[in-house]
């Protein structure tokens, strides 16, 4: 994962060792977790200037747990969660919300951890990968032993983790992304990348033969097998990209801030340095010049909030701003 710095990139290693680079991969340090184990990839996240992880205690009798570090994993503190089992498909939002199944429930916190509501329990599902989008609407998504065979499913809940919307997939799906609030993306184990354009109330296949994907903003990805889409996965166009041979399968893809792309796979990590200026008319120099002319008000984190929120906001140049703040 990339963080929002644009330079802070996070790789696992082997054991109780990860690489952590903040210069956008021109260098690495090896950094290790006493007493723990990192689980997987998609289980460290990096969100608010926190980096966050489930691991796998060996050591303090054999159970899942999640962490926290505040400095990029110098010191880690771990996170009170109550789980009957595995730990997995941790999202994060802002510096303090954050989602994870944690068997057999999935759990959510709107204040770093201190305090977690349980949403639906489901002892047959399991959470690859979840997401919180605007207003804390939470994407989890997995799969499910069925009679006949494993299958694939999305909770989608509207209310932070209260009531939840549940549908079925044909396979088990390994990654999801809502690239804004109606359009989103899940990859299934049968290889299809499923579309929605209806904030997830319905899923169709928009490209298939792929093993991952990434989105660099709502109408700009690619897929593993290269193809672009600038219309947000409408269309797929094959691209100038040639992938390095030993590289085989890519087993995750992500774009970071300022349109490099990090490609995952045989054990190798690969960068293409700004690899957004190969989409059609656009390049990562205008996409810059373009956020720094504009004005831009951001969503608080946390909301609703009881005392403190956060308020970000972009402006075009250094100026007097006067903020104000109506009960209604």
């Amino acid at each position: 994962p990339t963080s929002n710095s644009s330079q802070t990139v996070i790789c696992p290693s082997f054991g109780l060792d990860y690489l952590i680079s903040q210069d956008g991969g021109t260098s690495w340090t090896r950094k290790q977790l006493p007493g723990y184990l990192m689980v997987t990839m998609r289980d460290v996240k990096v969100a608010g200037g926190k980096m966050y992880q489930i691991v796998y205690n060996y050591s303090g009798g054999g159970y899942t747990q999640l962490v926290r570090s505040t400095d990029f994993g110098d010191t880690w503190g771990q996170l009170n969660v109550f789980s009957y089992g595995a730990m997995r498909g941790l999202a994060v939002s802002g510096p303090d919300t954050i989602a994870l199944q944690a068997y057999p429930n999935i759990v959510m916190s709107a204040d770093g951890g201190n305090n977690w509501s349980q949403g639906p329990m489901s002892p047959d599902f399991w959470v690859n990968e979840a997401q919180i989008g605007e207003r804390r609407k939470i994407f989890a998504a997995g799969g499910f032993y069925d009679s006949s065979a494993t299958k694939g499913m999305i909770y989608v809940s509207t209310d932070a983790g209260s009531d939840w919307r549940i549908q079925d997939f044909p396979a088990e799906l390994q990654q999801i992304d809502m690239v804004s609030s109606m359009t989103g993306f899940a990859l299934g184990s049968d290889s299809k990348l499923y579309r929605t354009t209806d904030g997830g109330k319905s899923w169709n296949v928009a490209i298939t033969g792929i093993t991952a994907f990434a989105f660099f903003d709502s109408n700009r990805g690619i897929a593993s097998n290269l193809q672009l889409t600038t219309d947000g996965g409408a269309t797929w166009n094959s691209s100038t990209l040639s992938p390095p041979f030993y590289l085989g399968s890519f087993t995750g893809m992500e774009f970071n801030g300022e349109g490099d792309l990090f490609l995952a796979g045989s054990g190798s990590l690969i960068k293409y340095p700004d690899a957004i200026s190969l989409f059609p008319g656009s390049s990562s120099t205008d996409q810059a010049h373009a956020d720094s002319r504009a004005i831009i008000l951001n969503q608080n984190s946390p909301n609703p909030f009881n005392p403190t929120t956060v308020i970000s906001f972009n402006l075009p140049t250094t100026q007097i701003v006067q903020v104000k703040v109506y009960d209604v």
